[in-house]
């Protein structure tokens, strides 16, 4: 009986600690965070470059990723 005291004092001082209160923020955020896996990224992300290189207009073929939204679902000017 005096283990499961200790042991519930030992889990109500980790609860209060700051650390812990972090912990269940990133823990909240992984749990609604959705991966896609990087082979999924590529062609997209080739598709972004693409899609800003036929909007420049520069002799020199410089992208200035400054003046745009992007996602990986769309490119939008700023």
């Amino acid at each position: 009986m005096l283990e499961l005291q200790e042991k519930q004092q030992q889990l109500s001082e980790y609860e209060s600690a700051d650390e812990y209160d972090k912990f269940l923020a990133v823990k909240d955020l992984e749990d609604r965070t959705v991966d896609m896996p990087w082979f999924q990224h590529i062609p997209k992300i080739l598709q972004i470059f693409q899609d800003l290189r036929n909007v420049d207009s520069d002799p020199d073929n410089q992208i200035v990723l400054s003046d745009f939204n992007i996602s990986l679902e769309k490119i939008s000017l700023r």
